[in-house]
This record gives C-alpha cells, structure tokens and sequence, in this order.
C-alpha cells in the first residue's frame, strides 16, 4: 500500500492515511464529471487516474510519512508528476519520425498530466524539449511506479482501454470543432494549447477538491444545478415594477425584451450593442438567465474592467435576482478578513474554483483564468465552461491582446459550450480583416432596425471638434463653458495633466473644484464622489477635473463635457456622463481638444488611439453626411476601429513581450522549437507564456496612503511586530485596502529613493510618508499610477 496523503486530527491526533489507489480514483470521477458535458469524459479519467502514477513507489511513501510526521523534507526531491508522462508516451505515441494523427491525444493528456502542478515548456528559449527530459530524467524510478501502479490500482489492459477511449474523444473534438475554425496553423495550434488547459484544469481542480475534501474529513462534492426558474421569476418581477412612463423607459424595456427573446437561441457568440443608458447590464443578465435556463447551463459570469463598473453592478444583479442564487464577487476589494472565519473560508475557495452560478469578476481575473501561469487561475479554467460569459465594457481590452482573447473566445464558444455576450456602446469589431487572429462572427441580440428605431432616443449629447490648446487655454474654455452651463466635466489622459489643470482652474475660476483620479485612494475618490454628486444636485456651478476613472460605472451627469483627444471609445464613455438622464431637452456638447506638447510618455495605446481618432475626425469633415452627422454612430465607430487597427504594427496585436510574442509561444514557437518543430504535435513554451503573461506592462502594487484613516492605519501598521501578531497584522492590511493606489514597482522605487515611500511589516508594505498625499489630489505630481484597469 502507498499513501497519498495523511491527515492529522489537531484535537485527538488521530492519523488518517488515503492510499495512491483511493486518490487517484477520486481525483478520476471527479476529472470526468467536470469534462463529460463536453464529450470528454474519458480524457478527464484518464488524466486524473494517472496525474499522481509516480507515487506508487517507496520513496514517495518515505517522503510523506516524514512530512506528516513533521520531519524536515526536501519540496519535489521526490518527482512523481514524471512517470504518467514518460507512460502515455512510451506505449501510445510514434518513437520516431513525423508524429501520428493518433499521437496527439497521448501528448494532450501526457502534457496535462505532467503540468498538473505548474505548466512546462515543450521547447524552451535553450531549444530543449520539455518532454524529452521528463523521458530521460529518471527511467528506473518511473518504471517502478509504472509496475506498482497496475498491480495496486488498475490493470495495463484496462488503463490502455480508457487511453483509447480518451484518445477517440480528443481527436473527435478536434475534427468536429477545432479543425473547422482554425482557419491556419497558428489558430490550429493555438486551440490545441487550451485544450490542454482544459484538461489539465479539471485535473488540477479535482486533485485539489479531493486533497481538500481528504483533509478536512468531508465527503467528495456532487454536480449541481442552479434554480434558474426560480431566479428567472424573481428578475421578471423585478423588471416588471420599472416604470414604463417616458420613451427612454419604455425604449430600455423594448431591448429587455428583444434580449429575452433571443435567449432560446443556440449558444455561442453574441453582441449587445446599447447605447450608454440603455439598460445594457440588466438586459444582459436577463438573456443570460433565460439562456442558461433554455440549456442547462452552470453559471453566468460578469465581467468588467474597472472596479466602479463592478461594485455598483454586483449590487445591481444581487437585487436583481434576491435571494433565489448565490452571487460571488472576486476581486481586489473584496476583504477576507471582516468575514466569519467559516465565509471567508468558503469565499476563498469559491474565488479558486468559480464553483457558484452566478459570479461578478474582473477583465484582468479572466484573462489570468485564460492565460497566467498560476494553478490558482488554471484551476478556473475549465469552469468557463457551459457557462455565459457577459463582457461589459469589453472595448476596454487591451489591444495587445486581441488575438490571444479572440482565440480563446472561438474555443470557448465552440468546444466549451460556452456562450460570450461582448458588451459595449462602441463595439470593436473584433472579426474585422485588419486583425490577423480573428474572433468568429457573432450574432447581434438587438437587430439592427431595432437598434436605429429607438437609439436616437438615447442621443443626449452632441460631439464636437475643439480643435488644439494649450493648457492655459483650456483653462479658459472651461470659463467659457460655464458663461452658459452649470457643470463641467473635464476629463485627462493622465494625472499629471489632470493635476496641472485643477491647479491652473483654482487660480482663475470662481466655480466649485473637483478632481478624481487614480493618484487617489479609493475611499478618497468615494468621498469626492458623494461631495460631487450633491453639488450637482443642488445645481452649484462647479467643475470637475478627471482623468478615465470617471469614464464608465459613475451614474452622474454633468451639463457639459471636455474630453482630451483620446480613442473614440473613452470619448463615447465620457460623453455618458453628460446629460445623462435627459436632463436637458437638447443635445449638450461635448468637445475634443487636442493639447499641445501633451506627454503620454510610454502611453503607446492612447497615441494610437489618438491618431485613428484624428484620421477619422478628418473623415468626418469631408463628409459628415456619411456618419449620420454624429461622431458617435455605429459607422463612425466602426471607421475609428478600422483606423486603429491599420495603424497597428504586426504583431502588436499578439502580446510582444521579451522579443517574442505570447500567441507565437502558445501556438507554433518556432523561435524556441526551431528545426525540432514537427518532432511532435504540441510545441508550446506554456511556462514561459504564462510567467510573462500580464494584462498591464507592469506589475502594480499597493501603496498605503495617509488619507483619513489611512494616517492611523500606517502609524498602527508601523508599531506592530508581525512575528508576534500576524492576526493583527492581517486585520489592520484588511482595513487599510480603501486607503491603497496602486503604483508600479518601476514608479516605487523612484519614490522610495526620493524618500517619499517607506515600508512597514519588515518591508512587505509600502507606505506613502507625510506631506507627500494632497486631500485634494492625491499623490503628490511627478508620479502617474495606472488608471485604467484593476487587478
């Protein structure tokens, strides 16, 4: 008997040993559940069953006996993840020569197998194979295992029968569904790399749940279904006590029903094309619900990009669906440490499984889910499936990642049983020709006549082309606005211009002054927010400098709007927060400026986006006629799109990064494979792209900042031993979130030299010192955190 894990009670002492045999069938039920609504089955078995062959030996018996019993171990001096790989390919793949057409379900599972904890290369930057050194590394050890294997747990007969079974699946799914869209060989190679995903998803999850359920003495969890009729009904109560009194009312229940009709259709690819105010996230949920309901499907996840986005609209579909489903918020600000112990533990596992029906997420946690390295991401891999995915604001993406996403999006819809609903005011269009890695067409929820009957209803604004200035200038326009409105919103593409021209406005106007930006920790930027929101209300004359965190999530309206020259996507978003509730009877102006000498520094995306925006402009006044004479219609953001996406340079689009790019590593790596690139199917460098992978260019941290409470937070933190009181330490971390910005390492060190930063806790938290956070700007200038998406 080998054991596989042994449990000690903390109260009795008494020991609990589960065999290899036990585990390994466990983790085999469990992979097979997760995989069989998507023809899987027998690939998700087979991998679980062998993922742990190489504890059948000994040595791994000696090593977690010591480790149970508290003796110092060596981590991974025994590797066990090795023998299941160098078996499937021993008996099941092509020796020598141009692999087999049968080869590639034996690399998929072999591959997903020895990944199970942490992804490796097939080819590295060295040129050597990921495989052939898991075949050479330690033959004697793995044959043992091998041997002991089938004389404890199952049979080589039996074993060779599932294999097959597992290999007719694979390569089923591949002819069915990968072969007919991958429309050249980096798509082909592309899908086949998140097939692996998924398989070793579901092995990664079913390892751990039955570790865990082990452990803890609790029994295997079962498949369940969520009530969708009972949360269908409570959303359609809901919906019903909306007044229907005003045509933008009654316009905002026509789209709710259109998406509602279109929810018994197949699933797949759709677009919720609304214009802001629409009623875009209740209508989106409300599809998503029926859909699910009409095929059985597991959960709706939302996602947005920004924080605003996501905290107002988890609130939104809580009351949206009361009491009926369970929503799961997993992000940044959700705070472990102010729950019961028993909920944040649970919180905790389901923000690592995604295992509730209805969760509320950010862009940056999906594409980790799709792309990162991290077990903790891959494990949620295969949740996405036969699941609707709603995308809101999803223009946000970064355009780096457009193949990657559009790739990944195909697999989903068409081997995953998934449905993606991309939402947004100014849709991209990701299937255009100019975007070498395309997403497959999608159908829209709201047709077209539909659209353009009742969208001219939702025209509060009008864009105009301001022309140049210089910042003094614009200053000035900003006195001119107000001669004849009551508000103004002027909104930067950085926090330094955003804190250049609120100093300039409190030397020459008279108006009420505000400022948000990213420089500002969120409970600051909460309170201007609520002060603003007043001042509106009780119609004060103000103005209210921003940069784009005010673009999207921030239900309020100003009179007027001045945008700096940006993408026609964030001008289309800050135009949202003018006139936004009809307010006036007439459409109010919202001007582009273009800032002379404007410092974008390494802002490459908002110069492009600036120069498609300035083509287009161009267009638009040979013939205004052609765009319906509104910058904000569907053929002036479908020409903005086209413009962007010619200007870009090749391969921009494909993630670049250490002279390579992601796609290239997760598809055909010729760079790394080289003249070894037809040695076998699958070729891709999965570590190295997942441990290069990152939404932003930088990694970000939180800095501590002496804002209100926050002053008290840092003197605590600073007094406080972590060696002697961790639980402190974590409850104080824990209120301090509020009190954060976030900052890039890069911009830390420059503040740490200049002794503006300090560290606190033995140097794990970083802290910003007196005299350098202003009450009402922030971070003091010279410094410009990210603004535009949130961890």
């Amino acid at each position: 008997m080998f054991r596989a894990h042994i449990a000690v009670d903390a109260m009795t002492s008494e020991r609990h040993e589960q065999t290899c045999t036990e585990h390994a069938l466990a983790v085999a039920a469990l992979a097979r559940a997760y995989l069989e609504p998507l023809g899987l089955s027998a690939a998700g078995e087979t991998a679980g069953l062998l993922h742990d062959m190489g504890k059948f030996t000994a040595e791994f018996d000696d090593y977690i006996g010591k480790a149970s019993a508290g003796e110092k171990v060596r981590k991974g001096s025994v590797i066990h993840t090795f023998a299941g790989v160098r078996y499937l390919l021993e008996r099941f793949h092509t020796a020598e020569g141009t692999p087999a057409y049968a080869d590639m379900a034996a690399e998929l599972l072999a591959v997903s197998i020895g990944s199970h904890h942490g992804f490796f290369d097939l080819w590295d930057d060295m040129h050597q194979s990921g495989l052939q050194h898991r075949m050479t590394h330690q033959p004697d050890y793995d044959r043992r295992a091998t041997a002991a294997f089938h004389k404890e747990c199952m049979g080589e007969e039996e074993v060779r029968r599932r294999v097959l079974q597992a290999s007719e699946e694979i390569l089923s799914l591949f002819e069915k569904k990968i072969g007919p869209y991958a429309d050249s060989q980096e798509t082909g190679f592309f899908a086949l790399g998140l097939l692996v995903r998924l398989i070793t998803s579901a092995v990664v999850d079913a390892d751990r749940t039955d570790t865990r359920c082990f452990m803890q003495r609790q029994p295997l969890p079962g498949r369940t279904s969520p009530s969708w009729e009972a949360c269908a009904g409570h959303l359609h109560a809901y919906l019903a006590a909306f007044p229907k009194e005003t045509p933008l009312q009654r316009a905002r229940g026509a789209f709710s029903d259109l998406c509602a009709a279109a929810a018994e259709q197949e699933t797949g690819l759709y677009r919720l094309d609304l214009p802001t105010g629409g009623g875009k996230t209740l209508a989106a949920l409300r599809f998503s619900v029926l859909h699910a309901k009409a095929h059985g499907l597991r959960r709706i996840i939302y996602v947005a990009p920004l924080l605003a986005i996501i905290e107002q609209n988890a609130d939104v579909i809580r009351k949206a669906v009361g009491d009926t489903l369970p929503v799961l918020e997993h992000h940044s600000n959700i705070v472990r440490d102010a729950m019961a112990p028993e909920e944040a533990a649970r919180t905790e596992l389901l923000q690592e499984t995604w295992d509730a029906p209805i969760i509320v997420t950010t862009l940056v946690q999906l594409l980790d889910t799709l792309f990162s390295g991290r077990m903790s991401s891959v494990r949620r891999f295969h949740c996405l499936s036969e699941s609707v995915l709603i995308m809101d604001e999803v223009q946000s993406l970064p355009n780096k990642l457009l193949s990657m996403f559009n790739c990944a999006v195909n697999f989903l819809t068409k081997c995953c049983g998934a449905t993606v609903v991309l939402c947004s005011a100014t849709q991209p269009p990701f299937d255009d020709a100019r975007i070498l890695h395309r997403m497959l067409p999608s159908r829209r929820l709201i047709p077209e006549e539909a659209y353009a009957r009742y969208a001219p209803l939702f025209r509060r604004t009008e864009i105009i082309d301001g022309g140049a200035v210089t910042l003094p200038g614009l200053a000035e326009a900003a006195e001119a606005v107000l001669d004849t409105e009551n508000s103004l919103l002027i909104v930067c593409n950085t926090k330094r211009e955003a804190g250049d021209l609120y100093r300039a406005l409190e030397k020459t106007t008279s108006a009420r002054l505000f400022h948000l930006s990213a420089g500002m920790c969120m409970q600051h930027r909460r309170q201007v927010l609520r002060e603003l929101d007043e001042a509106l209300q009780a119609h004060e004359r103000l103005i209210c400098v921003s940069t784009q965190v005010i673009e999207a999530g921030i239900d309020i309206s100003f009179d007027s709007v001045i945008r700096l020259s940006a993408g026609l996507d964030s001008i289309v978003q800050s135009a949202g927060r003018c006139n936004r509730h009809g307010e006036h009877e007439t459409a109010q102006p919202v001007r582009i400026v273009h800032l002379q000498d404007e410092r974008l520094g390494s802002l490459r995306e908002i110069r492009d986006a600036q120069d498609a925006l300035q083509a287009l402009l161009a267009e638009y006044r040979q013939s205004p006629a052609r765009y319906a004479h509104d910058l904000a219609s569907d053929a002036a953001v479908r020409d903005y799109y086209a413009f962007l996406y010619r200007g870009m340079a090749l391969g921009a689009q494909d993630a670049p990064t250490h002279g390579q790019t992601l796609f290239e590593l997760l598809s055909v790596n010729r760079q790394f494979a080289g003249a070894n690139a037809d040695a076998c199917w699958l070729r891709q460098a999965f570590r190295t792209a997942g441990d290069w992978f990152e939404v932003f260019d930088s990694a970000n941290e939180g800095v501590l900042v002496p804002f209100g409470e926050g002053r008290t937070l840092i003197a605590q933190l600073d007094s406080l031993n972590p060696r002697y009181d961790l639980a402190g330490a974590d409850a104080l971390l824990a209120q301090a979130k509020p009190y954060t910005v976030s900052m890039t390492m890069n911009q830390i060190h420059r503040m740490m030299n200049s002794g503006m930063i300090c560290t606190l806790l033995d140097g794990s938290v970083y802290a910003l010192n007196d005299g350098f956070y202003d009450d009402r700007t922030g971070i003091r200038e010279g410094y410009d955190p990210c603004s535009t998406l949130i961890l």
